[in-house]
């Protein structure tokens, strides 16, 4: 491989990595939940994230700069993701399992096909509306067997994971705006930052109105849950996103959203695995219909594969 084709290959290798490291974040956040609370979990977090990129800045191993450049669309980014994001998925979290996020996770791809054509004026053809129809049929079907199963995922849980995927939605059309004034490292120090004010902010004043503000950091003192702090702070908030902001600035979205199943995978496989999940059939079905959907829309429908890095 050539260095011409290193490059190219680089936006690729960034998003399967960063698939795969979110796909993992599930079951971190679920095992961090059920010793810690919600705003504990989001405060520490991105405040973490926040002091391992300050220490990058400060060793000059990356370099950030905010002179001169219009913030609106990096404060709407931040706004979608990581606030609004990350509160509906770590509140839907409570409510439902690691492979039941994990498979509600496949329709923030279709959501972002269907903000491209709204922002970016991609036009979508009768073909990959027929698909599209596919995967909100497998969420609809994992929504409401789901619903009436053994409990462990309920109807708010799952509403507020959805709700925390159209946020997710509305972040990738942003990023792509910011892309355009700001490198990825920086969207992803910004967003970071602004989250660690924004959730630690909260959550200093819920400690001093209910007098434990002495225990802030106490969280960070079990080795399990300082593991689970590590792995969301440094490896998902730090390294994934950035790693995510790349390829959102070097690749299209329709690559991007056909390649999203990998997470899934990786989610459900840990669900099953270190969680002792369950696989019911609803969602091995709903999941199929959603991946199918998934390659329908953007590969079958448009005839070629639509996964060139920009120029």
């Amino acid at each position: 491989m050539n260095e011409l084709e290193s490059k190219k290959a680089l936006p690729y290798i960034a998003h399967i990595i960063r698939s795969v490291i979110y796909g993992s974040t599930f079951l971190f956040t679920v095992r961090l939940l059920s010793t810690t609370s919600i705003l504990d979990v989001l405060a520490l977090r991105f405040l973490l994230s926040t002091i391992a990129f300050l220490i990058l800045i400060a060793f000059k191993v990356i370099h950030v700069s905010f002179q001169k450049k219009h913030l609106k669309n990096l404060i709407l980014t931040a706004f979608f993701e990581p606030i609004l994001y990350f509160l509906f998925e770590t509140f839907g979290l409570k409510g439902a399992t690691t492979m039941m996020a994990g498979i509600l996770a496949t329709i923030t791809p279709f959501l972002s096909i269907l903000f491209d054509g709204m922002f970016f004026q991609k036009k979508i053809n009768s073909t990959q509306k027929l698909f599209m129809l596919l995967r909100v049929g497998g969420a609809v079907i994992i929504f409401i067997c789901s619903s009436k199963g053994d409990g462990k995922n309920t109807w708010w849980g799952i509403i507020f994971l959805i709700l925390s995927h159209i946020a997710g939605s509305f972040f990738t059309v942003f990023s792509k705006f910011s892309s355009k004034e700001y490198h990825s490292m920086e969207i992803t120090f910004f967003t970071t930052a602004f989250g660690a004010v924004v959730f630690n902010a909260v959550n200093v004043i819920r400690h001093f109105y209910l007098g434990t503000i002495t225990t802030y950091f106490k969280p960070l003192f079990n080795f399990e849950n300082f593991i689970g702090f590590i792995a969301l702070s440094v490896f998902s908030s730090v390294i994934a996103t950035a790693f995510n902001n790349y390829a959102l600035s070097r690749l299209q979205l329709s690559y991007l959203s056909a390649m999203s199943g990998l997470s899934t995978i990786v989610t459900v496989v840990l669900g099953v695995a270190c969680n002792n999940e369950t696989l019911y059939w609803y969602h091995i079905v709903g999941m199929l219909l959603i991946l199918l959907g998934a390659v329908g829309v953007n590969f079958l429908a448009t005839g070629k594969r639509m996964m060139g890095v920009k120029r």
